[in-house]
């Protein structure tokens, strides 16, 4: 987020911290709120190929049709049940359940006709799918956790080396420089008075 600096040009220009920081926070909020709308017609446009892919892949095989719906389902009840707008865990599943269907649908089309193999009958495309599906919810779950842990480290590694330039600090500069009291200035001495 950008900092507004206090300016002098013109009469509106906010002059105390609070109304620096609601000037920050109305800059925060809209750039947030075009942030929002381009988020939701870039999942419009994906959402909409997808649809699209699906419908050409039904067209030419009604079971990998089946098999995508019902394989997608662990994406479709992550998007509904994630309160985040961004539906990151919806991202998570999708992306992994997709890694792992794409081979499969492949496969099929692939396969010669007569060789009697149906992706819809072969346990190991289930437990491929779903095993993905699995793996993005883990995902989902443990990169926050992990991201939270590794900002931590950092914090306690800076808070280490700023102890260490206070010390070199005290160390050259005197206790002084690491208390918040003002050390006593030595009083002048006086001048010769006036009788």
């Amino acid at each position: 987020m950008a900092v507004i600096p206090p300016t002098t040009a013109g009469p509106a220009a906010p002059n105390t911290q609070a109304q620096i920081a609601a000037a920050n926070a109305k800059t925060a909020a809209a750039v947030a709120a075009q942030a929002r709308k381009g988020g939701k017609s870039g999942m419009i446009l994906i959402i909409g190929l997808g649809l699209f892919a699906m419908l050409a892949i039904g067209l030419g095989s009604p079971s990998l049709l089946v098999f995508m719906i019902i394989a997608l389902g662990p994406t479709i009840g992550a998007a509904l049940v994630d309160k985040d707008p961004e539906k990151h865990s919806a991202i998570a599943v999708g992306a992994m359940s997709l890694a792992a269907m794409i081979p499969l649908v492949l496969a099929q089309f692939t396969a010669k006709s007569g060789s009697g193999y149906h992706v819809l009958r072969d346990p190991f495309a289930w437990l491929s799918v779903y095993g993905a599906a699995g793996v993005g919810w883990g995902i989902h779950a443990a990169v926050p956790a992990v991201t939270v842990m590794l900002s931590d480290l950092r914090a306690e590694w800076r808070r280490k080396d700023l102890l260490k330039l206070q010390d070199d600090l005290v160390e050259e500069w005197g206790a002084e420089v690491s208390t918040k009291k003002k050390a006593e200035q030595p009083k002048a001495p006086a001048g010769p008075r006036a009788s």
